[in-house]
């Protein structure tokens, strides 16, 4: 990634650098712990983590976790792990955190999106964070980087498209357009299975500045 998509990354992910630390050997770094920080739930979150092959094997996790610790006293900490890395995973386990739940990345391109004419009409509203729908409306509560406090932390404000039935809201979806990250989708309980959820995400195609939309952190239930 560029240096602004990484600060895009950083800021959304509420990056807190006192809860940041570095591995060095020989006076170079080695190995990297970045912390995001969101006070309202007293949770912390590890947004990346790394050691370069020359340095693992010698403790360099558990030494940068422990400093991580001190500095965010006893609060929860959140982090994903791509599955498949084993590593990585028996390490974190070694620390104690454990598997809470799934979440499954999907992309969907404009080519070959397969969504038929919407039924709904899909506009795009000014960005009011307060006059999201209430979380209630998400199937599943948004994993870290999706939450509405990372939405609010981001650099560029996203798109918000909205399907009303007359002046009643019945879904919005949030769109992050130059990188084509779908944040939310929310349709109204019931309100499912009318096609609103098909009419955002068609929406959110044609916002999408790369052509196509990804969606990160779906719960795999």
């Amino acid at each position: 990634a560029d240096v602004a998509s990484l600060d895009a990354l950083l800021s959304r992910r509420g990056w807190e650098p006192a809860w940041s630390f570095g591995l060095f050997r020989a006076e170079r770094l080695a190995g990297l712990w970045l912390t995001g920080r969101e006070d309202r739930r007293e949770e912390a979150y590890c947004i990346m983590t790394g050691i370069v092959p020359g340095a693992r094997g010698r403790g360099g996790v558990d030494a940068m976790f422990a400093r991580v610790l001190a500095a965010t006293s006893p609060r929860p900490h959140r982090l994903e792990v791509i599955r498949g890395n084993e590593r990585a995973s028996r390490a974190y386990q070694r620390l104690g955190f454990r598997a809470t739940r799934v979440l499954h990345y999907y992309q969907l391109t404009r080519a070959r999106a397969v969504l038929g004419e919407p039924a709904w009409p899909a506009v795009a509203e000014p960005w009011r964070p307060a006059a999201l729908p209430p979380e209630s409306w998400l199937a599943y509560p948004a994993a870290w980087q999706n939450r509405r406090e990372a939405q609010r932390r981001a650099r560029q404000h996203p798109v918000w498209l909205v399907v009303r039935e007359g002046v009643v809201m019945r879904g919005s979806a949030v769109l992050f357009a130059e990188s084509g990250d779908l944040a939310e989708i929310a349709v109204h309980p019931a309100a499912r299975g009318r096609g609103i959820g098909r009419a955002l995400l068609a929406a959110a195609l044609r916002h999408a500045a790369p052509g196509r939309v990804v969606l990160t952190t779906v719960d795999a239930q």
